[in-house]
């Protein structure tokens, strides 16, 4: 159920009082974003996923080792005051706001996928990490602040503008051979 919890699963699909299948409300489901207590460095991807069997995903984060440097200043603890929450979504574009009177880390209800995702605390890029092996997560620092996550891959752009070109050169193609091919013709004396 933690993992379902951790994924934000809303409804969850069991038997019903006559045995038909039935949508009850889950009422373990962790929300958009929260913040845990504790994180817990792992040494591989394996590890990570073995230390989902039993867990709270409100109160621990499993972080592997190699984004141990995206936790510099890190402590362990979080304010019961300490609130975020989604204020818009789209597919590309999803916008939190926060407080916290310390520094914490926040887990996101969202996959991790890099390369291609940016994130910014109010304008000012902050890097993302995995957590519990699926989801992505930041330390966040102390105060009243914007997050916003966009997914802006390089390829994409790099495609576009190569996309862009190609087409220019097409129409560029295409306009010559019209014009060569509708030029009035010289005549010629036989």
């Amino acid at each position: 159920m933690a993992v379902l919890n951790m994924l934000n699963t809303k409804y969850i699909i069991q038997k019903g009082p006559n045995g038909m299948p039935a949508a009850g409300q889950n009422p373990g489901a962790c929300g958009n974003a929260w913040f845990v207590d504790n994180v817990r460095l792992v040494k591989s991807a394996d590890e990570e996923m073995d230390s989902l069997e039993k867990f709270d995903p409100l109160e621990t984060a499993f972080v592997d080792e190699k984004f141990s440097n995206d936790l510099t200043g890190y402590t362990a603890g979080k304010d019961s005051s300490s609130k975020i929450h989604l204020v818009t979504y789209e597919p590309n574009d999803l916008n939190y706001e926060y407080t916290a009177p310390k520094q914490q880390v926040a887990v996101f209800s969202e996959i991790y996928y890099q390369p291609g995702w940016l994130a910014t605390v109010d304008g000012k890029e902050t890097p993302i990490f995995r957590a519990n092996y699926v989801l992505r997560a930041m330390l966040l620092p102390a105060g009243s602040h914007k997050v916003e996550m966009k997914f802006q891959p390089s390829s994409y752009y790099t495609g576009e503008k190569v996309s862009l070109a190609t087409s220019v050169l097409i129409l560029i193609l295409l306009g010559s051979a019209l014009f060569l091919e509708f030029r009035p013709k010289k005549l010629t004396a036989a």
